[in-house]
């Protein structure tokens, strides 16, 4: 404390607002009045004489200092602070005075790379500060492509003399042998074919596919024929291929719209030195922009109207929704108008309240009437006993928990009257009771003790409403 107490007088001559702010979440950290404090620290920097203060110092404790804004800003500092303790202690006014401007600095240079971020995916496809999850709108293209595919029964580089002349040879081609259960093809490839058979270390025996446009190779693993060569060997062994070795093969892609916006915002540069050095040395955060967005959507629409695309709308599920704000809802709200909208679905347990970020909106389940307006509410009933017991059984047959028919039965009873969740949590326990007591499954007894020993929430809120007065307020 004493530390920050230094720190907390060890400011500025004219504090900024960062700093005051930064000094009452000191004070209200550690329950602190502002005055006491501050008396307390002109008294270390002036023993003695508190009066010989500047005016301006002993003035600063009754300034109204803001709320702050940021915890993430503020707590920082604390933390900074208190890992140089005895240093701010020995160090001058002077020291200090300009450790703390260089400190400032700083923190303007990450207040600036915050704000350039911000701007950055400011325009880019948001989504809710709460527990989301699925995919966005995707995009599943179909392609069809000619492949040759079959096992390697031969795999010969070619070599020439290098026409730049010296000793070395460079390889002019290579021949590759490919087998199916239909027939046999020999094929003659480019060299840089050769290249990627080494990267995924291509062998006789093993089963490949090369794409005719691209000339991607794609080991699929050894053919079963090589299963009995070894006794031992972490190895794929995948069936001799169908059909003819030249055939065309439909591949699926899914990617996202975000996906395709990164690729496009993103473009490589040249292959020269001095173009890679400077996307080593000066790596850009481009931005997202909308007419770059607009340029994709018209790409997509026109491989939607050609049938080679297909959209997938994908599913958003947001969880407790009633957690986000009357800004979030009408960002939701315009968004659900798009037509590459996905299907949203929200999940509340609450009831009538105030909508987050005004004063007194009360709306159902915390979600602007408006926008309530739009979505289809689902049906849900509360379990039955006979389902609890289901339920209670699998979770008993998944923990590896033996449970008799009558201690089942008791549990969907308990489960009636509190919740499913409480009975379920009871397993445990009472299994725990079980095996000391010498038994091999839960029995109703072990059951009935073991609930005896816990509250649940309800029963709990209810002992709380009627001896209030003798726990501390």
């Amino acid at each position: 404390m004493n530390a920050l107490r230094a720190n907390f007088f060890f400011s500025q001559t004219t504090p900024s607002y960062s700093q005051r702010v930064q000094s009452i979440v000191i004070i209200d950290y550690f329950t602190y009045s502002a005055a006491a404090v501050w008396q307390e620290a002109l008294a270390v920097r002036y023993p003695g004489n508190i009066s010989s203060a500047p005016q301006h110092q002993t003035s600063i404790a009754h300034r109204t200092i803001p709320p702050p804004l940021s915890v993430r800003r503020i707590i920082h500092p604390i933390l900074q602070d208190t890992q140089d303790t005895a240093a701010n202690l020995s160090m001058s006014y002077e020291q200090v005075l300009s450790r703390s401007r260089r400190r400032k600095e700083t923190q303007t240079a990450v207040s600036n790379e915050d704000e350039e971020v911000k701007s950055t995916t400011k325009t880019q496809r948001q989504s809710p500060p709460t527990p989301c999850q699925g995919p966005g709108p995707g995009l599943r293209i179909r392609e069809t492509k000619e492949v040759y595919e079959g096992e390697v029964t031969e795999l010969t580089p070619c070599e020439t003399e290098n026409p730049m002349g010296g000793y070395g040879k460079t390889i002019s081609h290579v021949i590759i042998g490919l087998k199916t259960a239909k027939g046999t093809k020999q094929l003659k490839l480019d060299p840089s074919i050769y290249e990627s058979l080494q990267k995924e270390r291509v062998e006789v025996g093993d089963v490949i596919y090369i794409e005719a446009n691209s000339g991607a190779v794609k080991r699929q693993g050894r053919c079963d024929t090589y299963a009995t060569e070894f006794d031992l060997e972490a190895e794929e062994y995948v069936p001799l291929p169908k059909g003819d070795v030249h055939k065309k093969k439909e591949v699926i892609q899914d990617v996202t719209l975000h996906d395709l916006d990164v690729a496009n915002a993103r473009p490589q540069g040249g292959q020269d030195i001095l173009s890679m050095m400077g996307q080593l040395m000066k790596p850009k955060k481009t931005e997202i922009t909308d007419k770059l967005r607009g340029e994709i959507n018209k790409v997509v629409n026109k491989y939607i109207d050609q049938g080679i695309a297909e959209l997938v709308p994908g599913v958003l599920f947001i969880d407790e929704v009633h957690m986000l704000d009357i800004e979030c809802f009408t960002y939701l709200h315009r968004a659900l108008e798009s037509s590459l909208a996905p299907i949203v679905i929200f999940a509340t347990n609450r009831g009538n309240c105030v909508i987050r970020g005004t004063e007194d909106v009360v709306s159902p389940h915390g979600i602007p009437l408006d926008l309530l307006d739009r979505v289809m509410i689902i049906r849900t009933m509360l379990y039955t006993p006979q389902e609890m017991k289901q339920i209670i059984k699998i979770r008993a047959q998944t923990e590896g928990i033996n449970i008799s028919e009558e201690a089942l039965n008791h549990l969907g009873e308990i489960g009636t009257k509190t919740t499913l969740r409480y009975s379920v949590q009871l397993l445990t326990p009472a299994n725990l009771l079980a095996k000391i007591n010498g038994k091999d499954s839960i029995e109703k007894e072990h059951v009935e003790e073991i609930n005896e020993l816990f509250y649940d929430a309800k029963s709990s809120a209810k002992i709380l409403a009627e001896q209030q007065e003798k726990y501390m307020k």
